[in-house]
């Protein structure tokens, strides 16, 4: 399904001489009112449009819905009893940004067969979209794009290993907000990366971050990693790679949420196709007493959300080899 060739047609058959709207249903196949949208106001612009069509009642207890700078998100009268939830562009040069998340909404929300269901399964993917939409339209910045390609290489060569891949994709806990990148059973993992053509050195995101109270252990890895130009694995070669590996499997589903939550969407792989990278060296670190952080205890009442920088060669003394990190997983999925 191709939205974009949709709504380009749309505007082709739209009268630029005077204000109107044009709609055309999509996915015919489901129970779901779905539609493209162009709006021409009478200046000539147009606006691109989703819409699901909803009977009234479905929408009477929806909060205010809040959309981005560059997607506006609003509750539009159709008439009959009829009302539409509608995405609306509102920035010209997201269109290809646009056309992937409208695509991805529909498409989640096309499956369902009830109004109340499609508004809840519409509003929830929109949510993940708008998360990733208020961390920049035009992707993420060279240094989002290595932290992730770290994550995603923890998943795939250290943690699928031990404890299969989906439990491996439901650890993985950090693009939903939690504190350390991965919590499995009682056991924390948290992923630093640095290029390695720079000072080894980490950023820590939080007091929380480096806190091993409550686990049974925390393991910091460090991923450093020679940035190349064309050359070594890109990010969406390792995402591809991830995809492979989780096709038919239950958490699938997971791997694609978490990676909208981190940010990446496809449309935005060719810019980073370009930039590749290559292990030049993976550090394992158990966090414990004395290892070099800030924690919440240390911190004076009316304090938090610090942030602060970590030099990796500070943490060695508490250096342990890959198989301590192995065997924490292996007793986890025993």
């Amino acid at each position: 399904m191709n939205l974009g060739e949709l709504w380009s047609e749309l505007e082709r058959r739209m009268p630029h001489e005077r204000a109107g709207r044009i709609s055309q249903r999509i996915l015919p196949d489901s129970s779901v009112d779905l539609f493209v949208t162009v709006v021409t106001s009478r200046g000539g612009a147009t606006r691109r449009a989703l819409e699901l069509q909803v009977a009234n009642e479905a929408l009477a207890d929806l909060d205010a819905p809040v959309g981005t700078r560059q997607v506006a998100l609003g509750i539009e009268d159709r008439g009959g009893g009829r009302t539409a939830l509608v995405l609306g562009l509102e920035d010209p040069g997201a269109r290809d940004l646009f056309a992937a998340m409208g695509a991805d909404v529909a498409m989640a929300t096309a499956s369902l067969s009830g109004d109340d269901e499609a508004v809840n399964a519409w509003m929830g993917r929109f949510a993940k979209w708008r998360r990733m939409l208020q961390g920049g339209a035009q992707g993420l910045s060279p240094r989002r794009q290595r932290g992730l390609y770290a994550e995603l290489l923890t998943i795939r060569d250290h943690l699928v290993p031990e404890a299969g891949f989906d439990e491996a994709i439901l650890a993985w806990k950090g693009p939903d907000g939690a504190p350390r990148d991965f919590e499995l059973g009682g056991y924390g993992v948290e992923v630093k990366s640095s290029a390695a053509n720079e000072p080894q050195v980490v950023l820590v995101h939080g007091e929380r971050q480096l806190d091993d109270s409550g686990l049974e252990a925390l393991v910091m890895v460090h991923q450093s990693l020679d940035v190349l130009r064309d050359a070594g694995e890109s990010l969406p070669d390792i995402v591809t790679d991830l995809r492979a590996g989780a096709e038919g499997l239950i958490e699938a589903g997971t791997l694609e949420d978490r990676l909208l939550q981190s940010g990446y969407a496809d449309v935005h792989a060719p810019f980073y196709a370009r930039r590749g990278y290559r292990v030049r060296r993976t550090s394992f670190f158990h966090v414990r007493a004395g290892f070099p952080r800030i924690i919440e205890d240390d911190l004076a009442d009316g304090l938090g959300a610090v942030r602060y920088s970590l030099a990796v060669d500070a943490c060695r003394d508490f250096e342990v080899g890959e198989d301590f990190l192995t065997s924490l997983l292996g007793a986890e999925s025993a």
